[in-house]
């Protein structure tokens, strides 16, 4: 079974913009809220898609898995074996007047987890949380809605 990562892409600008950001992402039957990553790096029309291809282009080997969660302004939503950078980045890149803060986390509380700030379609910070330390177990356990506390004392008790 995969280790499933939590996205999180809090969006900041006009509400006119991010409106359309939404809107230009979701999947075709869904709410707002979701994304679909053929709408940021579509498939190409003149080439075989492969799980390579895929690979290469989505830095993940799958689309996004849909969450019940939704917040205002924001994507939320889940990948199979890795954070979407590269897919968070091509969205910067293509909605450049929307802020964005990127966060994610890997399923095990504490491990593989990071922020990113995009301003103007770029990166201008990115944090990896070191695996157990105290700012990578809030996160996570935020990002999975555990309670942080019995995330603290487990964390302790393995060493």
């Amino acid at each position: 079974m995969a280790d499933l990562y939590m996205n999180r892409v809090l969006l900041c600008g006009e509400q006119e913009k991010i409106d359309a950001l939404l809107e230009a992402v979701r999947y075709d039957t869904m709410e707002r809220g979701t994304i679909d990553f053929r709408k940021v790096i579509p498939f190409p029309q003149d080439e075989e898609v492969t799980q390579d291809w895929i690979g290469r282009h989505w830095g993940l080997d799958r689309n996004s898995i849909p969450c019940d969660r939704t917040e205002e302004d924001t994507l939320i939503f889940q990948t199979a074996w890795g954070n979407a950078a590269r897919i968070v980045q091509a969205l910067a890149g293509r909605f450049p007047d929307v802020e964005m803060e990127y966060q994610w986390a890997s399923e095990k509380i504490g491990e593989y987890t990071g922020l990113s700030q995009f301003i103007e379609g770029r990166c201008v910070a990115e944090v990896f949380w070191d695996d157990g330390s105290r700012a990578a177990i809030e996160q996570a356990a935020a990002l999975w809605g555990v309670d942080e506390q019995e995330e603290m004392t487990y964390a302790q008790e393995q060493g």
